[in-house]
């Protein structure tokens, strides 16, 4: 909790895995407490594991591994159940480019995606942009 606060003035894009994510009611307190957007990672495995924190409003931001959650289609299914929540999604893949073009395709097809991460290799790349903004770039040109 004491980290989160400290960050908050940073306006940081969100906390990531600040604790174990096994403990959505955990994860329901840190997110009252903060102003710091809370995100749940990939270590959960897939959308039945995520629904606690959806219900109980744990987190800001899912993110989730295309490979570790079951493949692209139940990567899918989590982001819909994000959807019904309106929880934006960041696939992210730490495997070859392969997975990483599975993640940015999965991202650009989904309405609630806030950004991607990839780590391929030892140099790790983070992609902050916006998809859904740049989305709407490119159709008003």
């Amino acid at each position: 909790m004491r980290i989160a606060k400290a960050l908050e003035p940073n306006n940081i894009m969100y906390l990531e895995d600040a604790m174990l994510s096994g403990n959505a009611k955990t994860y329901a307190r840190l997110a009252v407490e903060t102003s710091v957007p809370v995100c749940i990672s990939e270590t959960l495995a897939s959308r039945y594991e995520y629904r606690e924190f959806f219900e109980l409003t744990a987190c800001d931001v899912i993110m989730y591994d295309v490979t570790w959650c079951g493949g692209p289609s139940e990567a899918k299914r989590i982001s819909d159940m994000a959807e019904t929540y309106m929880i934006p999604t960041s696939p992210r893949t730490c495997g070859g480019p392969l997975l990483f073009t599975c993640s940015a395709h999965l991202a650009t097809a989904l309405p609630t995606s806030s950004s991607s991460r990839a780590t391929i290799g030892s140099t790790r790349t983070s992609i902050h942009t916006s998809l859904t903004r740049f989305r709407f770039l490119k159709t008003d040109t």
